[in-house]
């Protein structure tokens, strides 16, 4: 088997608003392989788009990745400075 290209492992993300926080990701992970279609699939309003801007790094000012691993061909991103 290949090594994973993406490995998304643990992934909680947060909104901070009115000095209120709502977990809106809670512990998503999956892998994906050289090949592979992937699809993330649910319901409307299930964080989705959320983990998508999360694994991308382009989260909105008030959300933050709160925990997890996202690691792209091996590289953590979380430990990239941001562009």
């Amino acid at each position: 088997m290949s090594v994973p290209i993406l490995q998304v492992q643990d992934l909680t993300i947060q909104f901070h608003q009115a000095g209120r926080s709502a977990t809106v990701v809670d512990d998503v992970g999956f892998e994906i392989r050289r090949g592979e279609t992937f699809a993330l699939v649910g319901e409307s309003g299930f964080g989705k788009s959320v983990t998508a801007l999360g694994v991308m790094r382009l989260l909105p000012p008030d959300a933050h990745v709160l925990s997890g691993r996202l690691r792209l061909q091996g590289m953590d991103l979380l430990r990239q400075p941001e562009w």
